[in-house]
């Protein structure tokens, strides 16, 4: 599971910034991200979404005139700093990095049983320090300045660093390093997911429970394979079931609600993270939906068995009493540059546990929202 992440000098974070997943001895399953436009939110899925794919696929991402992909806080010469921290089978994991725009300068792989150990560290391009255990590493040729030895070592065919691999592929983000992609760039079309959902019969019918019970109308969905007469290619169309007066109708995707249509090419990638354990980091991961449907959503993490979580961004104020001080982070900016906290980091009894946390937001005792001034 995921335990944590952060950095300094990235985007619009200049001091460090620190992720927490961690509750006294509970890992948190749902994480939830407020603050204003502009205010930095974006960055911190961001920071997530961009060390996780550089540990796994850097080797296939990034080519060598590239450079990193990446910003550091405006015209800052210092060092972008990240780091993740996750743990697997009871023993915990870091993986730590630092880069300019230009190039990587070091990794550092450790790890906490009884204590914490360094695994291997990695400096322009030069093993400089590695256990006994991962001594097949040093035989690898680290050719290229932007690419992580995790990475570079699954393309050897070295099992040595597959946990850090494993963890980091298992990672889904709608924020790329240019920012967040929309739906219909992320999602997959309607009709390889209808694929997807003709072949697997059972998550089909997770599909059509979660639509029923959130009042979208529909009973049941069927998916028509279809022989392109031209090509003779295979296509995949969906119709939903409703009813009325006793009568049954089946309506074409197309003819569905946007919102019904978001939910039946989004919900696959829900329903596959809980049945992976996987990470999902949304940026406005309910954006033209219903905030109660937003909250069923959440509701599928809550408390899963199989340690999937889910870390969003939302401007629904609903999301904050549903989550409470332990659950939500706030992200402000201040002269352009961003910070961010825990609620249950904020002192005194401004926030109390009998007591709902929204009027605290709304008249701004607690940030997250813009003081925006009337127009004219």
């Amino acid at each position: 599971m995921l335990l944590g992440f952060g950095g300094r000098n990235f985007y619009s974070f200049r001091e460090d910034f620190d992720v927490s997943l961690a509750k006294k001895r509970e890992v948190l399953s749902v994480l939830g991200i407020k603050g204003a436009n502009a205010s930095g939110k974006t960055n911190v899925i961001r920071a997530l979404s961009f060390i996780s794919s550089f540990m796994f696929d850097s080797f296939s991402q990034f080519h060598p005139e590239n450079g990193m992909f990446c910003k550091s806080f405006f015209d800052s010469k210092e060092p972008t700093l990240l780091y993740i921290h996750f743990k697997k089978d009871g023993i915990e994991y870091k993986y730590e990095m630092g880069f300019t725009k230009e190039a990587l300068l070091r990794e550092k792989l450790s790890k906490k049983e009884s204590r914490w150990t360094t695994m291997l560290t990695v400096e322009n391009q030069k093993i400089v320090e590695c256990t006994k255990s991962l001594a097949k590493i040093k035989t690898i040729n680290i050719a290229r300045d932007n690419l992580s030895i995790i990475s570079l070592s699954h393309q050897y065919g070295f099992d040595e660093l597959k946990v850090f691999y494993d963890f980091a592929s298992n990672i889904s983000s709608n924020v790329t390093y240019s920012g967040k992609r929309t739906n219909d760039e992320h999602f997959i079309n309607y009709r390889e997911i209808s694929k997807i959902y003709f072949e697997d019969e059972e998550l089909l019918n997770r599909i059509e429970h979660f639509l029923s019970v959130a009042d979208t109308g529909i009973s049941k969905i069927k998916i028509r394979e279809v022989e392109d007469k031209m090509t003779g290619n295979l296509t995949y169309e969906p119709f939903f079931l409703h009813t009325f007066e006793d009568k049954t109708f089946f309506v074409h995707y197309h003819d569905e609600s946007n919102g019904t249509k978001m939910l039946y090419r989004q919900l696959a990638a829900y329903f596959t993270a809980l049945q992976f354990g996987s990470v999902i980091a949304y940026d406005e991961f309910d954006i033209g939906l219903h905030p109660d449907i937003a909250l069923m959503l959440i509701d599928l993490f809550e408390n899963n068995e199989y340690g999937a979580q889910l870390i969003f961004t939302s401007h629904y104020t609903e999301v904050i009493d549903k989550l409470g001080k332990y659950r939500l982070i706030f992200v402000n900016k201040e002269d352009n540059e961003s910070y961010l906290y825990r609620l249950d980091e904020i002192p005194g009894e401004i926030l109390r546990p009998d007591r709902s946390i929204i009027p605290a937001y709304n008249t701004h005792k607690i940030g997250g929202r813009p003081k925006v001034k009337a127009y004219g």
